[in-house]
C-alpha cells in the first residue's frame, strides 16, 4: 500500500491545482476517509448565533448569553480566540465553517482536534465549489481522520459566485449566506465588519489594524471586501422581512440601520 501511494504521489505531484485535486481525492478513497453533505435542516427552529472574527464580537453579548444559544457557529480560526475570552464570546463552537486551507497566515489556520473536542464541535463545514481550491478539502480530510467533515450544496457557492466581482467569496460570507437561507427560529450575527475594523485579539495578531486586514484579504486577488458587504446586504434584505434576525451595532451601522 505504501509503495502504491508513493508511486501515485510521485506521478501526480505537480503544482497544478487540478492535479493536486485528483491526487488528494484519490487518496481519500485509498485511505477510506469519509465525508458527507450537511443536512440543511440542522438549523430548523433553532436559536442560532454566528460569531465572526472581528473585534465587535467581544462586546455584543456576554459569553453566558452566547452559550445559551442552540447552535453557535464560528468561522476559520475563530475558535482559537475563545481562550481567555469565554466570558465575552462563549465557550462552544457547535459548527465550524472552514476553508480547509490550513495555512496560519493566509488561510483558515490549522484544524486542532483537541480544540474541536473541547468546544464540542459537531462537524467542520466546507463551502467552496471551486476546483482550483478543492484539493484543500480532501487534504484536510486525509490529515484529520477524527474530524467529521461535511460540504454545503454547490448551488450555494455557484449562486453567490455568479454575483461576485472578485474571484471567490470568503468563507465568512458563504457561511452567512448558508445560515441566512436556513429555517432558523432566531438568528444573531456578530463579529462581521468586512475588514473595516480590526480582528479580535488572537485571530490574526500579526494584522492589528483594519487596513492590514484588508490588504491581507485582497493580497491574492481572491476577495473583495466592498463587494462582500454589498452582497451581504442583498442577502440580508431579501431574508429579513420575514425572519427574526438581529445584528450587532457595528454591522447594523455598516448597513445603514439603527440598532
Amino acid at each position: 500500500m505504501s509503495n502504491f501511494i508513493l508511486g501515485v504521489k510521485s506521478y501526480l505531484s505537480t503544482p497544478y491545482a487540478l492535479t493536486k485535486l485528483a491526487y488528494y481525492k484519490l487518496m481519500t478513497i485509498v485511505m477510506r476517509r469519509k465525508w458527507g453533505w450537511i443536512d440543511d435542516s440542522v438549523y430548523d427552529n433553532k436559536k442560532v448565533i454566528v460569531v465572526g472574527p472581528a473585534s465587535s464580537s467581544l462586546s455584543y453579548m456576554s459569553g453566558t448569553e452566547i452559550d445559551d444559544f442552540d447552535i453557535i457557529v464560528r468561522i476559520n480560526k475563530s475558535p482559537i480566540t475563545i481562550k481567555n475570552n469565554e466570558r465575552l464570546i462563549g465557550s462552544r463552537t457547535d459548527i465550524l465553517y472552514h476553508c480547509c486551507d490550513e495555512n496560519s497566515i493566509t488561510g483558515g489556520g490549522p484544524l486542532n482536534i483537541e480544540l474541536i473536542k473541547a468546544q464540542q464541535t459537531k462537524f467542520v463545514v466546507y463551502t467552496y465549489a471551486d476546483k482550483n481550491v478543492a484539493y484543500n478539502f480532501y487534504k484536510s480530510v486525509l490529515r484529520h481522520p477524527k474530524i467529521k467533515f461535511v460540504k454545503v450544496n454547490a448551488d450555494f457557492y455557484k449562486s453567490l459566485r455568479s454575483r461576485y466581482k472578485s474571484k471567490m467569496p470568503t468563507t465568512g460570507l458563504q457561511a452567512l449566506n448558508h445560515v441566512l437561507n436556513s429555517n432558523f427560529k432566531e438568528l444573531h450575527i456578530t463579529g462581521f465588519t468586512f475588514f473595516k475594523t480590526p480582528y479580535a485579539n488572537g485571530y490574526r495578531d500579526e494584522y492589528q489594524s483594519a487596513e492590514q486586514a484588508t490588504r491581507l484579504a485582497t493580497s491574492r486577488g481572491n476577495h473583495d471586501p466592498k463587494d462582500e458587504l454589498r452582497l451581504f446586504k442583498e442577502i440580508y434584505c431579501c431574508v429579513k422581512p420575514c425572519r427574526n434576525i438581529k445584528l450587532d451595532s457595528e454591522l447594523s451601522s455598516l448597513l445603514g440601520y439603527d440598532v
